[in-house]
């Protein structure tokens, strides 16, 4: 299941609120800065360390990125060569598509896209999709990683665009989002 590659990026972290989710948000920049300079990545979902590498370290291994030179194109050529659920689907937002198609593309563990944007084009709500009990037995840590790729890429769109913003962590509170779980938010200027 892992990719042979010429090098590999170890992440490891503390265990605190919030930890998957700033692994997926600092990885996806390495990621992007890999790509943008010609080196290919990947996220690897399942692999795991040596003993030896584990237990050299006081910190929680979480995911491994191999990376190298491309035997192949880098990058799509469209938007319509991702396989992604629609805006529809992972928003009610009205009025933020250029921010929020920018998240939609975002990579996920199996293409799931467990995240929803919630909220307005002034401060958009970040939540993940619980896993039901079978899929949260193999994949519990992914969704909160996939929400922190994805919340980069909504920040860096709205860069992009040249909205100022800040991430925040105030949860709006009860919401229709039933099997959901508040991330974050991103109040734009």
């Amino acid at each position: 299941m892992m990719r042979k590659a010429p090098h590999y990026i170890t992440v490891f972290s503390e265990v605190k609120e919030g930890y998957l989710t700033n692994v997926g948000f600092m990885l996806q920049q390495m990621d992007l800065f890999l790509s943008a300079n010609g080196l290919g990545t990947c996220w690897q979902e399942i692999p795991t360390l040596k003993k030896e590498a584990i237990e050299s370290s006081s910190l929680e291994f979480v995911i491994l990125m191999p990376l190298g030179k491309a035997n192949e194109t880098l990058h799509r050529s469209s938007s319509s060569l991702f396989k992604r659920k629609s805006l529809k689907e992972i928003s009610d937002i009205e009025g933020a598509d250029d921010l929020l198609e920018a998240a939609r593309l975002a990579p996920s563990a199996g293409n799931g896209q467990p995240w929803f944007f919630t909220g307005d084009e002034h401060l958009i709500h970040t939540y993940y999709l619980k896993p039901n009990f079978v899929r949260g037995l193999l994949t519990k840590k992914f969704p909160p990683i996939d929400v922190g790729i994805s919340l980069y890429h909504l920040k860096l769109a709205a860069e992009h665009f040249g909205k100022e913003n800040e991430i925040i962590f105030d949860n709006p509170g009860n919401t229709n989002l039933n099997g959901y779980d508040y991330v974050a938010s991103l109040r734009l200027k």
